[in-house]
């Protein structure tokens, strides 16, 4: 059992925090009469309706379209019949484009589990339920031949369409279970020749024109939100990186004098933003959210054995929900899509207070204290700047002009980052904690905040702390440890984070800057709640429980205040 401060148990420990350790609660599926309304001639039913929009559904197949009823533009989930008899692809690629889902799907038993196959609203056999569920409609669709199935949800909001994906609707009884889910992947997608641009969260913002000369030969855009799952070890290290990840989860398109901005608002740590020009799936541009439900993994029989491809036993289990947020006008375009989403955070409490003007910007200084180094067979710390050095700057740089400023100091800890579990006491060879002390007092009485940097994820190799027990566990069933290191377990980084914590408000320090935290992508795969084995290899009912999800999904990063 971990401990923490004065032996406290981790589930004490994050209710000191303040953390709330319990899942989620999951929606259930709605259950009710059929709805079964007099289609208008385009085949289209009115299911819900507000001052600004108004939902249409499709009873035979459930395709969608919204009425902006302040502009009288018409958003549909597949393209228009004159669009349809344009196109060249045929077979599944067509049908997809007039389904509201394209659901992939790989087998759990018998041949090779990472084959994907693919259906959707109109493939053969499939059955499709529609119910009213409170002010919008669930859809559910059924494949009796795979014992699969799908449920969907519309309702309006105030800003526009809500869809939302229960847990509890994914069905999976037979010899088939779910790998990802293209949710509306059509919707709104526009011809070469229209005037506008898919925006993907790629950095600040990335924007795909439609009249792009280069367009043509791009492959598209298809990247997890907030990053690849990093226990994922065939595909990540601790140290790799290729691609700055998305840090926020949002698309959108715009065409003409209309736009929408779709926020993943439930599930978003487990999907993917896709964006694809003409050429690779049809004629037309569009942008869309993947949900997935497994991923593909490198499974190793034997150390002796080379890994093969292996699909995870259990499913990521959890609601999802994207809300599109419709703009027109002189708001249809990149700003106008901002502010939509930054209203839509404001709304969910998500947002700090705003700033409040400054006469001076601060400077934000990082100042290195020093770190361990290994020579002639032993370990010692060197110092690179001491408390009074940093101390002697700061009064130099005030000299200068410098009116503002924050510090974040690194290398304060004993010997370094050598061993995590023993930070303190504060490393001597920068004065010690009475250094430390008088240069916060310092920085404080100047209106200089100073945060000590500290990486509370990853624990190295010397420390006592045990991997076995205290590391998240690899989407393979193993401890996820990289070159020594391991990846600690939510419940042991919020542990050594309130130890140090109340260390550290002692001396006066205004903060801590966390490493990984925030900003690091991964879930926990630990037994006996969750069974690593792949489909190929099975695993007991018994085993097969629900997954333990890591808090440390999330899209912000940054210094996290002491109080």
């Amino acid at each position: 059992m971990l401990l923490g401060r004065e032996g406290a148990t981790a589930a004490e420990t994050l209710a000191r925090l303040g953390i709330d350790a319990a899942p989620p609660a999951s929606a259930a599926v709605a259950q009710g009469e059929l709805w079964q309304p007099v289609p208008e001639a385009d085949g289209y039913a009115l299911a819900a309706q507000t001052d600004a929009y108004g939902l249409y559904v499709r009873p035979d197949n459930g395709g969608i379209a919204v009425l902006d009823r302040r502009s009288g533009y018409r958003w549909t989930s597949s393209p228009t019949r004159e669009e349809l008899a344009k196109e060249k692809v045929k077979g599944l690629l067509l049908s997809n484009l007039q389904s509201a889902f394209v659901l992939t799907y790989v087998r759990s038993k018998g041949a090779d589990q990472t084959i994907r196959e693919s259906v959707n609203s109109l493939s053969p056999g499939v059955r499709t339920t529609i119910v009213k569920d409170g002010d919008g409609i669930q859809a559910s669709y059924s494949f009796p031949d795979k014992k699969l199935g799908v449920t969907i949800r519309y309702s309006l909001t105030e800003a526009g369409l809500k869809v939302s994906v229960p847990a509890a609707g994914i069905v999976e009884d037979g010899d088939y279970a779910a790998f990802s889910l293209d949710l509306l992947p059509y919707f709104g997608a526009a011809a070469a020749s229209d005037d506008g641009y898919l925006f993907v969260p790629d950095g600040p913002g990335g924007l795909i024109r439609f009249n792009a000369p280069r367009a043509g030969i791009s492959k598209g855009y298809l990247h997890e939100v907030y990053g690849a799952e990093l226990t994922n070890s065939a595909n990540w290290t601790r140290d790799a990186g290729m691609r700055e990840d998305i840090a926020y989860p949002v698309f959108g398109l715009k065409k003409g004098d209309q736009a929408f901005v779709a926020v993943l608002a439930k599930g978003e740590g487990a999907a993917q933003i896709a964006a694809m020009p003409p050429g690779i799936k049809s004629s037309l541009y569009n942008v869309y959210s993947s949900q997935m439900y497994r991923e593909e993994y490198l499974y190793r029989m034997s150390r002796l054995a080379a890994p093969t491809k292996a699909v995870q036993k259990q499913r990521l289990d959890f609601d999802r929900e994207v809300e599109y947020r419709f703009l027109s006008g002189e708001k249809a375009d990149y700003s106008g899509m901002a502010e939509s989403y930054r209203d839509f955070l404001i709304a969910a409490g998500s947002l700090g207070e705003p700033l409040q003007p400054a006469e001076h910007v601060p400077l934000y200084l990082k100042i290195m204290g020093g770190n361990y180094e290994k020579a002639f067979g032993r370990v010692r710390y060197v110092a690179a700047t001491t408390f009074a050095q940093a101390g002697e700057m700061m009064r130099s740089l005030r000299s200068k002009g410098v009116a503002a400023s924050k510090v974040a100091f690194y290398g304060w800890q004993n010997m370094g980052d050598y061993d995590m579990e023993k930070r303190f006491p504060i490393e001597s060879a920068l004065g010690g904690e009475s250094a430390a002390k008088a240069f916060i007092g310092e920085m404080k009485a100047a209106g200089t905040d100073v945060s000590f940097y500290e990486d509370f994820l990853w624990v190295d190799g010397h420390s006592s702390a045990s991997g076995k027990s205290g590391a998240v566990r690899a989407i393979d069933g193993t401890a996820f440890i990289d070159e020594g290191w391991f990846m600690a377990k939510p419940s042991f980084t919020a542990a050594s984070a309130a130890a140090a914590v109340d260390r550290l408000k002692k001396l006066g320090v205004s903060g801590i800057l966390y490493s990984g935290l925030g900003d690091t992508t991964f879930n926990d795969y630990e037994p006996p709640a969750f069974c690593p084995g792949d489909i190929r290899a099975g695993c007991t009912p018994a085993c097969c429980r629900t997954p333990a999800r890591s808090s440390a999904r999330r899209a912000y990063s940054a210094a996290t205040p002491i109080r």
